[in-house]
């Protein structure tokens, strides 16, 4: 007999392909998760449901170490934009980034949430999930993806 424990909310543990071939080969398995229902805070938008991160995931990736003031500075932009976006050289405006900055911010909030216990690992890139980037003739442009605008909600640090 083989005891496999879950942890995670429902959107985690459904991200999860290898957990399906797992689930379809466990003989006796009757339940998943926890079996209480998702609450407001882990599903709340067709974007997280599409997402393999859930805006719970991104709160505590946000929460697990203080955000450094460019880190904070870029969050706070983009979150104030809404569903606007914000182009790489307004970000390297910003005094806490600064010209040429954006790229080691970016890697840095990379690492913050690769680093998260739970982040899915063959997902792609932390900020291709995080953040939406578009390709300008005039540069990149950013906005933050609906489930990290939750999260960043969710970890109140926008106020």
């Amino acid at each position: 007999m083989r005891l496999v424990i879950i942890e995670g909310t429902p959107t985690e543990i459904a991200a999860v392909p290898q957990l399906r071939e797992l689930l379809a080969s466990s003989e006796g398995m009757q339940r998943v998760g926890n079996g209480a229902e998702p609450t407001h805070d882990q599903v709340t938008s067709e974007d997280e449901a599409s997402s393999p991160v859930t805006a719970d995931l991104i709160k505590r990736a946000i929460l697990r170490k203080p955000l450094s003031p460019a880190q904070r500075a870029i969050f706070q932009t983009l979150y104030r934009a809404g569903d606007g976006w914000a182009s790489l050289a307004q970000l390297e405006e910003l005094p806490e980034v600064g010209r040429g900055g954006c790229p080691g911010v970016f890697g840095g909030i990379g690492l913050r949430f690769e680093k998260t216990r739970g982040w899915p690992r063959n997902a792609g890139r932390a900020r291709d999930l995080v953040f939406e980037v578009e390709r300008r003739e005039d540069g990149r442009w950013y906005r933050l993806r609906l489930v990290t605008r939750r999260g960043l909600e969710l970890a109140g640090v926008m106020q």
